[in-house]
């Protein structure tokens, strides 16, 4: 009889432990789905002062630092992207496709792509010729950030 109820605390430890991990799975799969957004949002807000520079609206200086800013948050997209951390944005529009698991290399060549564009971008804007700062801010915006988000990313 002992050794029954030994079994039992055993895989009522178990399952009490096995839940805790779901949970903090759960969690961290919260919190990186926030870092993915939040880092979309700062490249949306990068794009933004890059783009006021074209118009006229921005100085040159601040497109240079929000060039940067590119530069590295396109290096760190694999790190969002842990295995398992699946799901839709916090605001409910966008969720990672399966696929970006299952052709991990593939997707790491969108991004590799990606982060050449960004810095492409940011080489163009410290010249400050707007003609070249358009086209990298255009080829960045289609074969960069949209070459990844149209074969990895879906609309919800």
């Amino acid at each position: 009889m002992k050794a029954s109820r030994l079994m039992a605390v055993v895989g009522l430890a178990g399952a009490v432990i096995g839940s805790g991990g779901a949970v903090a799975h759960a969690q961290g799969s919260a919190a990186v789905l926030q870092q993915r957004a939040a880092l979309m949002k700062q490249q949306a807000a990068d794009l933004g002062v890059i783009h006021a520079y074209l118009t006229g609206k921005a100085p040159q200086a601040k497109a240079v630092v929000a060039a940067a800013g590119l530069t590295n948050t396109t290096r760190k997209i694999p790190d969002l992207f842990p295995k398992g951390s699946g799901g839709t944005s916090p605001d409910g529009k966008f969720a990672a496709k399966p696929l970006i698991w299952s052709d991990w290399q593939g997707f790491l060549a969108a991004q590799g792509n990606a982060v050449q564009k960004a810095f492409a971008l940011s080489a163009a804007v410290k010249t400050g010729d707007k003609k070249k700062i358009g086209a990298a801010f255009a080829d960045l915006g289609k074969n960069g950030c949209g070459g990844c988000h149209s074969k990895f990313r879906e609309q919800k």
